[in-house]
C-alpha cells in the first residue's frame, strides 16, 4: 500500500469530478487516473529529511477517509502549515483527514471487518487466539498495577521489590520504546521517571499516571475496532447494492438476447419495430451500469472490452446488424457472469452440467 496523502490534496481533484465521494460510506472513488506527490518528513542523526513518493491513483480503487493523529514532524510545524492541513484539535489531540488505497471493495471490506479488529482487540477462531494491542495494554497495566499497590503497601521498599520493580519497568519500558503513539509515548516517560525515582513516595503516582495512559489507548483500540466493524457493515451493504445490480444486469440481457435469437429463427435476418426497443434498452443497462460501478473489482469487469462494447449496440441495431447486436449482448454477459452467480463453480452446478452431459452422450 501506498503512502497516505492527505485529503486536502484531493479537493480540486473532487471539484472536477476525477474523484467522486460516496455519502454515508466514507470513501471516495477514482474516475480518472490521478497522480499526486506525496512528501512526508523522516529523523535521521537528529535531522527532519523529506521523503517523497509519486503516487497513482487508479480508477476502481478504494479510497477510504481516516482521522489521523499527528506525528512528531507534523507536531513541529507551524500554526499556518497546520492550518493548511486542516489539522482538527479533539480533546488533546490533533488529527489530520488522509485518504488510504484499498485494492478492491472486498478487500477493504475483510480489512475492516478482520484485520484492523485483529490488530486492535484480537483475533479468536476456530481452534487459536492471538492478542491485540487491547490484550497486551491490559497485561502491561495489571502489572504496574500490581507493582504500584505494592509500593503502596511498603513504606520502605526491601530490596527484592526494588529488583522485582526494575525488571517489571524494564520489560515495559522495552515493550513501549518505538511506539509512535502518544498515549504510549506518555505512558513510557512516566514508566521511565519511575525507574529513576529517588524517593520510594514518588513511585506508584508514575505508574498510575502510566496505566491511565495506557488505558486510554485500550479504549481507543476498542474505539477504533467498533467504528472499523461499522464501516464494514457499510461496505458491505454497498458491496450488495453492486452484485444486486450485476444480478438484475447479467439477467435481464440474458432476456434481451434470447428475444433477439428467437425473432431470428422466427424472422431470418428480417428485423422487428421491437428490436430497435431492445437495443435501447440494452444501451440503457450500459449505461448504468457504468454510472453505479465504480469499485473494484466490480468495475473491472464493467471496464473489460467485451462489456464496453453494448456502447455501439444502438448503432449496430440502426445499421441493421442483428447477429452482431446478439454477439455483442452475449460478450456482455459472460463479463458479468463472475459477479451475478459466483466466481467459484458449486458442486451443485458441476453435478448438473454432468448429468446433461450424459445426456448428450445418450
Amino acid at each position: 500500500m501506498a503512502r497516505a496523502p492527505y485529503f486536502v490534496q484531493l479537493e480540486e481533484i473532487i471539484k472536477r469530478k476525477a474523484v467522486l465521494r460516496t455519502p454515508g460510506f466514507n470513501l471516495l472513488a477514482v474516475r480518472e487516473l490521478v497522480e499526486l506527490i506525496v512528501r512526508w518528513k523522516v529523523k535521521k542523526k537528529g535531522v527532519w529529511q523529506e521523503q517523497e513518493e509519486n503516487i497513482v491513483l487508479k480508477p476502481g480503487i478504494v479510497l477510504h477517509l481516516r482521522w489521523r493523529i499527528l506525528n512528531k514532524a507534523e507536531m513541529e510545524l507551524s500554526d499556518e502549515e497546520l492550518k493548511k492541513l486542516k489539522v482538527f484539535q479533539k480533546k488533546r489531540k490533533k488529527e489530520v483527514l488522509i485518504v488510504e488505497q484499498i485494492k478492491d471493495l472486498p478487500a477493504a471490506i475483510r480489512r475492516a471487518l478482520r484485520h484492523i479488529p485483529a490488530a486492535l482487540i484480537g483475533q479468536e477462531r476456530k481452534g487459536f487466539r492471538l492478542s491485540g494491542d487491547a490484550n497486551q495494554l491490559e497485561a502491561f497495566v495489571i502489572g504496574l498495577n500490581k507493582l504500584m499497590q505494592r509500593y503502596l503497601l511498603t513504606p520502605k521498599p526491601s530490596s527484592a521489590l526494588k529488583e522485582k520493580a526494575s525488571k517489571v519497568l524494564s520489560q515495559s519500558s522495552s515493550a513501549l520504546e518505538n511506539s509512535k503513539d502518544l498515549c504510549k509515548r506518555l505512558a513510557l516517560a512516566e514508566i521511565d521517571l519511575a525507574r529513576k525515582a529517588k524517593s520510594a513516595l514518588e513511585v506508584p503516582g508514575r505508574l498510575a499516571q502510566a496505566t491511565t495512559n495506557l488505558l486510554v489507548r485500550r479504549l481507543l483500540d476498542y474505539e477504533l475496532a467498533f467504528r472499523s466493524i461499522e464501516n464494514a457493515e457499510k461496505w458491505f451493504s454497498l458491496m450488495v447494492q453492486i452484485e444486486n445490480l450485476f444480478q438484475k444486469s447479467y439477467n435481464r440481457l440474458g432476456h434481451l438476447g434470447q428475444e433477439i435469437e428467437m425473432a431470428l429463427k422466427r424472422n431470418g435476418s428480417s428485423l422487428t419495430p421491437h428490436f430497435l426497443e431492445i437495443a435501447k434498452e440494452v444501451c440503457g443497462i450500459y449505461t448504468e451500469m457504468n454510472r453505479k460501478v465504480y469499485f473494484n473489482p466490480y468495475y473491472q469487469r464493467i471496464q473489460a472490452p467485451e462489456f464496453q462494447r453494448l456502447r455501439n449496440v444502438l448503432n449496430h441495431a440502426k445499421a441493421g446488424k442483428p447477429d452482431t447486436v446478439l454477439r455483442t449482448i452475449k460478450g456482455a454477459v459472460s463479463k458479468l457472469e463472475a459477479v451475478a452467480i459466483g466466481e467459484k463453480p458449486t458442486l451443485v452446478e458441476l453435478q448438473k452440467a454432468k448429468e446433461e452431459g450424459e445426456v448428450l452422450n445418450v
